[in-house]
């Protein structure tokens, strides 16, 4: 009797473990799709440190394409990056990723980047730019913002 009602705690203990610990480890990428998905993003941004704003606009997520009209695009960042300035330096801090459907936006796969970046106007700033995994087969910048 002694033995079932430590296999039942042991069971029960493993259950509980697997309940916490599951959606921590489930929601990993896969360490390729970082790389891929962070060339994107340096990529974007290295399109936006030249100025070249309406090249970014087109290869961004077709959704974004869809809300964002170019020449709103194009306003919005010609008076964002115009009061920064030009970039001095910028590091990656940190990045989230997720799969779990967000009401108003496609299902499907999200990265979020971080940095720490120096802008001529703001010696302190940070910068999010978030990608989608579009129809599975590329990474595309879906959100940028200077915070």
């Amino acid at each position: 009797m002694l033995q079932r009602r430590s296999m039942i705690h042991v069971s029960l203990a493993v259950v509980a473990l697997i309940i916490i610990f599951y959606p921590y480890f489930s929601n990993k990428p896969d360490p390729e799709k970082v790389e891929q998905a962070s060339a994107a993003a340096v990529a974007f941004l290295d399109l936006l440190d030249n100025g070249n704003f309406e090249e970014a606009w087109r290869q961004s997520a077709t959704y974004m394409r869809s809300d964002i009209p170019l020449k709103t695009w194009l306003e919005q960042l010609d008076q964002i990056r115009g009061q920064a300035g030009s970039l001095l330096e910028r590091s990656q801090t940190d990045f989230n990723y997720t799969k779990e459907q967000i009401e108003g936006i496609p299902e499907g796969e999200y990265m979020s980047f971080f940095y720490a970046s120096r802008f001529h106007n703001y010696s302190t700033a940070r910068e999010r730019i978030t990608l989608y995994f579009e129809a599975g087969t590329s990474w595309r910048v879906a959100g940028y913002f200077i915070e």
